[in-house]
């Protein structure tokens, strides 16, 4: 039998990546560390992304929105399967959460009764402005994979939970 082939997390080249499997579903964190006029483009985006935007800023199109510009210090969805395109506007640091599904029940119910709540509603983009203490807890997340000293994936896992607790709490 061949070896099942190890697919990236993301589209993105030459990124900082960490991942973790749970049965089917995948999850992780991309780190990009860009300068101005930086492109990317994704025809089948393969996870959900919310994008924090840690520095700098960008301009972001995806199926539900085009050409949105988003700012330091705020974050947003982006869908799995749809189109994602990314210009920077300016130098920029962003980490990209990336998930299948949230790994808790409860959390998985929480994303069901949002989803359908946006998909029932006129789609508005909705940008929303990262807490301090959140934004302490994202730094901390690219230090880990900074250093690359923890390679335990289950670790990343747990990260899934925190950073839907940390919504949960915040929002």
């Amino acid at each position: 039998t061949m070896a099942k082939k190890e697919l990236p997390l993301t589209n993105f080249p030459c990124a900082l990546q960490v991942k973790s499997h749970n049965g089917n579903f995948t999850t992780g964190f991309l780190y990009l560390d860009r300068t101005a006029g930086y492109t990317h483009h994704d025809d089948d985006v393969p996870h959900n992304y919310i994008l924090f935007l840690l520095s700098g800023t960008m301009n972001v199109s995806c199926n539900l929105f085009t050409e949105q510009t988003v700012r330091c210090g705020h974050t947003l969805l982006i869908p799995q399967g749809g189109t994602f395109d990314l210009e920077a506007a300016s130098d920029f640091r962003l980490l990209i959460f990336v998930f299948d599904t949230p790994l808790m029940k409860t959390e998985s119910r929480m994303l069901k009764h949002i989803c359908n709540r946006a998909y029932n509603s006129v789609y508005r983009i909705l940008f929303l402005p990262l807490p301090d203490v959140m934004v302490e807890q994202l730094l901390l997340i690219v230090n880990y994979m900074k250093d690359r000293k923890i390679s335990n994936t289950s670790f990343y896992e747990n990260l899934n939970s925190l950073i839907f607790i940390l919504f949960e709490s915040y929002y």
